[in-house]
């Protein structure tokens, strides 16, 4: 790959200038426009003042809307200054009321601030009610679609502004009070219809879940076209759709966003559902359910590929030689559906290795309706030429778009009096750039239309209104560049030229092999000129091109050319020997979980293959999954993935996480239908549930406050409440205090029912001592503390290089303590003024107590902004720092958790290698978490493009350990080695899952864990594995001699977590009393090491900590030295655990094949199954002995544990079969020997071949 170097002053000033702007600009809207607020409220009572006061509440309402406007803010935008401003209008209402002996005034006054004021301190709570995230379902019978919910976010917020504003314009013209009281209950009205708005959603989402598990049953859907691509893919589905609707199987589309899904729903009538969860994904797998056909090579399809009961095939969006058609991504499929023979060498010409077997040549059935045509030499009129570029892909450096030199290719061709159809991609509009030169086309275009009076098709004619098959029938000739529509175009037969991009002209056909065939331009455009004389007069190359037609597109007849993939699907969808019914909702055959005799695949038998102790094992298929919750593990031991999906026969009764709240802060809508009461109140009361401590309480003693103090209630009781107030949303996060991550969450919470209380203190101070500007100051200063709350967190934010442990390179700002206490510090402040306004102490005093918070965030403000362009100009220095660094390996960390446990276990065997080397994560928190524990750069990089910058000419070979999605954005490297490791081995599906083939080696510990893979029916080529052993278990003792001495044991009893799903809970947690009892009562030492995940269950929590007080008491009475809780989860590592035990009890759990390093007898729990079924899942199982779930063998278990251990000589034999067959010696250098052998074996990547477009995109007409 080359190495790509930046113009570094130029563009770090841009970017600079571009943070800086970018995080200045809101800031000064959002001052100004509060200080005005803040001023209206001090003057509103004062003689004389009206004009001000009205001026100021004009401008600071005025600043608010147009920024609300231009920013597209949605409910909750700035709350702090509508906020003042009806603080304001009340408190002018009320002074001016009094003053025109009108007593009814501040009680109007009051009543009107609290119609307008609580909607916009409850704006936020409203904001997140509506943005729930709903299942969408369209077209599936039986079942309502999901409605688009209206929007009136900005126009609602507007109204709110130009009611405030009218309070004071009205009541200072004369106008009685009662109008502005209608125009707030007007506007109330239009809040309660945003909520009952939301309240419909609910109530609709409801009967979607309800209805939704019969309505699939009824259509039971033999395949599903699936979608996980993030950026709208519509179109990449849309153009399959005809072609599987011929199949004449019921079938449904899955996406997993849901703009792709709205988008679907509007060019089909197939039944289409949005699936975000694995949860909502396992839904859909009904029992009718056999195939997945899948449009793009987005990493999420791994998600999917892991159900192995089904076929997966890819089907791909087009057909080119870029690399997204030779992705190897694609090794994870059960077969690859290719349009001809050429697609097929492609991934051998890059040395990608797949599996023959699972291709298919089906041709293109899109073209089917293509004309094939020759233009002959007295053809009539001007020849019509199709521009279509194609776009630069996520890769900038790589991008092979054609569009930049757009312009002048379109110019060229209107000087030779031509038609242009230009079409450009659709995703060319998400760059500005490229939007430009679009925009200067089309220009171009219509100017010549003027002057000649040919009629060009572009925009929406081109791009919507026409196919692109349209746009080919209708062309003579094209020019385009390396994309899928060339291949499409030599279906056509007519000629074509090609834009050679970053290549020589001449080398252009080595590497895209289409290019035999056109007429190639180079990329400075001089040959362009003879280029299109050739396409447009003699052309030569038309023999060419009909001999690539047939390997590009495959050697069918014409005649029903679509027929060919039509019966592939078929046949993939109805397997040979199943009948299935073409009526939807008919009966259909059960599909069964892969084992002995079973089939791998739809119509295939299975080969059962030998293994130690056992053959032809069945097992389930299940998925990794890890909650977001799940941050922390063990080093070694039970790796925290849960047994996960399986197919289903219909709609569980329940799911878990209902209510969780997503990393963007909404609540999720679980799965499990609302019971059947008012849905108002059942809604009200999640909010409640999720908004009573952090929204209601501090809203309602603000609004007390200030209400008070505006009715001119005793200043005691005033400043008391005032105090309160504060000391109240001081007590409520008083545990924040201790965490800088959660107390950072504080920033910008509740900021407008702070900034009321700052205004009710301000009336109070004024109300005392008078007009001072002292007291302005005060009220400003502490009114800005919490307006730059905002800014203090964009500051903060990463603006570019994030890293550590990077020699001469520092990314981090100077705080003292954690930016969150701006918002303690403040509230401090506020009680502080209440207390001395109240014993009257001089406003300087005041003045001086509310600067500490406004110091303490210009400070920390001014840092993070610092910070902020420092690490944006080190962003374009990040290549030549690790050029310098000269790494050798990578370690690719895409999860957004459990870096510490997945990662931190191989830290210091990657270290022994003494080889420079980098950790690249995709999380910003996973690289805080990492790099106290290591002395290796560590960077993290946010987007798929900024990856680019950490591949050094010296890079090699990447490790992966772990099953995130994203990995895939890295495997495109393809001048690195990838090599698979994972982060613990069990039987678990994280140890088995197809996705596997996607990397150049797979590093097992032993056999077995090369045998998984075949027993499980996933095929992996023999030479991707590499057997080196588990270097983690290097520390685990053996016994030199074992005494069988009953009652003198120490026994570890280590049960794995339950996982998410209900009917995959098989971890022996539930049992864990009477095991330890037992235990107990046989006079044993116990070791309990609970697993961290469970301790995010409840009942499981309690289970727990009724089995620490077990053995607490059991301590107590027999001064045994139990070990629970922190001392064994924490203070002791599992292997610190394996070293002190004896003998241990577990379950279907990793920390069993890591336990026979140790040859200590174990037992293993078969939870919802029989021990002869636990010991075809789990072999190792066979060297243990086997506990039934109903404890009714625990005491014989326990005997032979404790004491007679006839499986001693069996467990060594397993022990070598799951943990590698080397000398005891050299054990704990295998790993080490095998990476540097591979790595010392790959050249340096100086010769790379060119990384194309993104591979999790895969987005190519």
């Amino acid at each position: 790959m080359k190495f790509k170097r930046h113009k570094a002053n130029d563009r770090q000033e841009s970017i600079a200038r571009g943070y800086i702007k970018g995080v200045f600009t809101p800031l000064v809207s959002y001052a100004v426009s509060a200080i005005a607020a803040t001023l209206a409220i001090l003057v509103s009572s004062g003689p004389g003042h009206q004009g001000i006061f009205i001026g100021l509440l004009a401008f600071a309402l005025a600043v608010h809307v147009l920024g609300l406007w231009r920013k597209g803010g949605k409910l909750g935008y700035r709350p702090v200054i509508r906020i003042l401003a009806a603080a304001a209008v009340a408190a002018n209402l009320s002074s001016v009321g009094l003053s025109d002996s009108r007593p009814e005034a501040p009680y109007l006054a009051v009543l009107g601030f609290i119609g307008i004021g609580l909607p916009v301190l409850f704006e936020p709570s409203l904001r997140r009610a509506i943005a729930l995230r709903l299942p969408f379902v369209a077209h599936l019978p039986g079942v309502p679609t999901t409605k688009q919910p209206i929007t009136i976010d900005r126009q609602l917020l507007t109204a709110s502004s130009i009611v405030i504003m009218a309070g004071g314009v009205l009541h200072g013209a004369g106008q009685q009070l009662w109008w502005w009281i209608a125009a707030v209950g007007v506007l109330d009205i239009f809040y309660v219809l945003v909520f009952l708005q939301a309240v419909a959603q609910f109530r609709q989402s409801t009967l979607v879940k309800r209805n939704l598990g019969d309505g699939l049953l009824r259509l039971a859907p033999e395949f599903m076209i699936y979608t996980s691509l993030a950026e709208p893919a519509a179109h990449q589905v849309k153009m399959w759709l005809p072609y599987l609707e011929r199949t004449g199987r019921p079938f449904v589309l899955v996406a997993r966003t849901e703009r792709t899904a709205r988008d679907l729903a509007g060019v089909t009538t197939h039944p289409v559902l949005l699936c975000r969860s694995i949860e909502e994904l396992e839904e859909v797998m009904v029992e009718s359910m056999r195939a997945v056909f899948y449009v793009n090579a987005s990493s999420g399809n791994s998600t999917m590929v892991r159900y192995r009961n089904l076929t997966h095939v890819f089907l791909g969006h087009g057909d080119s030689d870029k690399p997204t058609s030779y992705n190897p991504l694609h090794a994870m499929y059960d077969k690859i559906f290719a349009a001809g023979p050429a697609a097929i060498r492609r991934y051998a010409a890059h040395d990608i290795y797949i599996e023959p077997s699972k291709f298919v040549v089906v041709g293109r059935p899109q073209l089917e309706t293509v004309i094939r045509k020759v233009r002959s030499d007295d053809s009539a009129g001007p020849q019509t030429v199709l521009f279509a570029p194609t776009w630069r892909g996520h890769v900038e450096e790589t991008s092979l778009s054609s569009l930049a030199a757009g312009f002048e290719i379109v110019s060229a061709l209107l000087d030779r009096g031509c038609r242009v159809i230009f079409r450009p991609h659709p995703f060319s509009y998400q760059f500005p750039e490229d939007r430009e030169h679009i925009s200067r086309i089309h220009e171009r275009l219509i100017s010549d239309s003027k002057i000649t009076g040919r009629e060009h098709v572009y925009g929406v004619a081109a791009e919507t209104l026409r196919s692109i098959t349209d746009c080919i029938n209708e062309s003579d000739a094209m020019v385009s560049d390396v994309s899928s529509v060339v291949s499409d175009y030599l279906y056509s037969e007519k000629p074509f030229a090609m834009m050679s991009i970053g290549i020589e002209a001449d080398r252009f056909s080595e590497l895209y092999p289409v290019g035999a065939a056109a007429y190639v331009v180079d990329e400075s455009l001089t040959s362009l000129s003879g280029s299109l004389d050739a396409m447009l007069g003699s052309d030569p190359l038309q023999s060419d091109r009909r001999r690539l037609r047939a390997d590009y597109l495959g050697d069918f007849p014409l005649e029903n050319y679509a027929s060919n993939f039509v019966e592939a699907a078929r046949s993939l969808i109805k397997p040979a020997g199943i009948e299935a019914s073409p009526v939807a909702g008919a009966a259909t055959t059960k599909v069964h979980s892969v084992g002995a005799g079973q089939s791998s695949k739809a119509g295939e038998p299975k080969k059962s293959r030998p293994t130690i102790h056992a053959a032809n094992r069945p097992s389930k298929h299940d998925a990794e999954t890890l909650p977001p919750s799940a941050t922390v593990g063990a080093p070694i031991g039970a790796s925290p993935t849960p047994d996960g999906p399986r197919l289903r026969p219909g709609i569980p009764s329940a799911i878990t996480f209902e209510g969780a709240a997503s990393e963007s802060g909404q609540l999720v809508v679980s799965t499990v239908a609302a019971p059947k009461e008012n849905l108002i109140v059942h809604l009200a009361g999640r909010i409640w549930k999720r908004d009573s401590g952090r929204t209601v309480l501090p809203v309602t003693l603000n609004v007390a406050v200030f209400t008070f103090a505006i009715l001119g209630a005793s200043p005691l009781f005033v400043a008391a409440l005032g105090v309160a107030a504060s000391a109240t949303y001081l007590f409520q996060n008083k545990q924040a205090a201790g965490d800088s991550i959660a107390v950072n969450r504080l920033l910008r919470a509740v900021n407008g029912a702070r900034s009321l209380g700052v205004a009710a203190l301000g009336i109070a101070l004024i109300g005392r001592y008078g007009w001072t500007w002292w007291l302005a100051g005060a009220a400003t200063f502490l009114i800005l503390s919490i307006v730059m709350e905002t800014s203090i967190h964009k500051a903060w934010r990463v603006s570019g290089l994030e890293c550590r442990n990077v020699h001469g390179v520092e990314t981090r700002g100077y705080q003292p303590i954690a930016r969150g206490y701006a918002t303690l510090i403040a509230s401090v402040a506020i009680a502080l003024c209440w207390m001395l306004a109240y014993v009257g102490s001089h406003p300087a005093v005041i003045f001086v107590v509310s600067a500490v918070p406004f110091l303490f965030a210009v400070f920390i403000f001014c840092s993070g902004l610092e910070r902020g362009v420092r690490s944006a100009k080190l962003e374009t220095s990040l290549p030549d720092v690790l050029e310098s660094i000269s790494p050798e390996f990578v370690v690719y960390f895409g999860a957004k958790t459990g870096i510490d446990y997945q990662l931190g276990m191989w830290l210091e065997y990657f270290e022994e290698m003494n080889k420079p080397f980098i950790i690249v994560t995709r999380n910003i928190v996973m690289m805080r978490e990492i790099w106290p524990r290591t002395t290796a750069p560590v960077i993290y990089r946010k987007t798929l493009r900024s990856l680019e910058d950490v591949i050094t000419p010296s890079l090699k070979v990447a490790f992966y350990v772990n099953n995130a999605g994203n990995n895939s954005h890295f495997i495109e490297r393809r001048d690195l080695k990838h090599v698979w490791l994972n982060h613990g081995d069990s039987e678990k599906p994280a140890c088995y899952n197809p996705v596997h083939n996607i990397y150049d080696f797979i590093f097992s510990a032993g056999q077995a864990g090369v045998d998984r893979y075949a027993r499980q029916g996933v095929t992996i080529p023999p030479e991707k594995f590499r057997i080196v052993g588990r270097p983690q278990v290097r520390e685990v003792l053996r016994p030199g001699s074992y005494q069988n001495e009953q009652g003198s044991k120490t026994v570890l009893y280590a049960p794995t977590w339950r996982g998410p799903y209900k009917d995959t809970e098989v971890y022996s947690l539930r049992h864990g009393e009477e095991i330890v009892s037992a235990l107990l009562q046989r006079g044993c030492t116990v070791i309990f090491r609970a697993h961290v995940l469970n301790y995010q269950f409840p009942d499981d929590v309690k289970r727990i900590n009724r089995i620490s007080r077990l053995l607490r008491k059991n301590a107590a009475k027999t001064g045994r030295a139990h070990k629970w809780g922190r001392k064994a989860e924490t203070r002791m590592s599992i292997v610190d655990c394996f070293n002190s035990s004896d003998a241990m009890i577990s379950d279907v759990s990793a920390v069993v094949s890591d336990y026979l390093q140790s040859e200590k007898p174990f037992a293993v729990v078969a939870m919802k199954k029989s021990p002869t079924e636990l010991e075809v899942e789990l072999p190792a199982s066979a060297a243990g002995y086997l506990l039934r779930e109903d404890q009714s063998n625990l005491q014989m278990v326990l005997d032979e544990l404790l004491g007679a251990d006839s499986k001693s000589v069996l467990r060594t034999e397993m022990r070598n079969y799951y943990l590698g067959e080397f000398d005891q010696t050299e054990y704990s250098n295998q790993f080490r020997i095998a990476s540097e052998d591979l790595i010392n074996s790959v050249g340096p990547n100086m010769d790379s071949i060119r990384s194309v477009d993104s591979i999790a995109a895969d987005s190519v007409l």
